[in-house]
């Protein structure tokens, strides 16, 4: 397996979104209710395994480069403390993760229009996220402010993703 041709070189693989996914990892591992050293072995294999299988030419292993990180990243999210602090920063995770995934290593890099892109979608969905755990008051009046947020949220989402060339001029290698 370690043949050339097998595997895409590493320089390719590890992206700006790559050291910010373990980072992130290793931060919840710490937060959550479990034993911290098989947390962090957690963390770390997973996102290990994640930016393996996408190291891979092949294209069944590469499609399967994101379930160990969404494994480890559900199993340390379930097991943190019901808090704001610890779900906002399983929240954190989640958007870092999925910044990780549009980071794709098949296409040549652009400049800091792709990057706004890869940022700004799961940044409105982890603003929205904070706002309503902190800034709305907690009573039932709050759940038709965050279901505003949430639907406001929604059409920008559509919006962008309808329009991906206001972002990224050239073609996706995926799609």
């Amino acid at each position: 397996m370690t043949g050339p041709g097998r595997w895409r070189p590493f320089r390719r693989v590890l992206g700006p979104t790559s050291p910010v996914l373990v980072l992130a990892l290793l931060v919840l591992a710490y937060g959550s209710d479990l034993p911290l050293l098989p947390a962090l072995a957690l963390a770390i294999l997973g996102s290990a395994a994640g930016l393996a299988l996408r190291a891979s030419r092949s294209s069944t292993l590469y499609g399967l480069a994101a379930a160990p990180v969404l494994l480890a990243l559900g199993i340390l999210a379930a097991t943190t403390p019901i808090a704001p602090l610890p779900e906002l920063l399983a929240g954190a995770a989640g958007v870092v993760f999925i910044a990780w995934l549009t980071d794709d290593p098949s296409r040549p890099p652009a400049g800091a229009s792709r990057g706004a892109l890869v940022w700004a979608i799961p940044g409105l969905g982890m603003g929205v996220a904070w706002a309503s755990a902190f800034l709305l008051p907690s009573s039932a009046a709050s759940v038709g402010v965050a279901g505003g947020l949430l639907a406001a949220s929604l059409l920008v989402l559509a919006y962008v993703v309808a329009r991906p060339e206001m972002f990224d001029r050239d073609m996706a290698s995926t799609i």
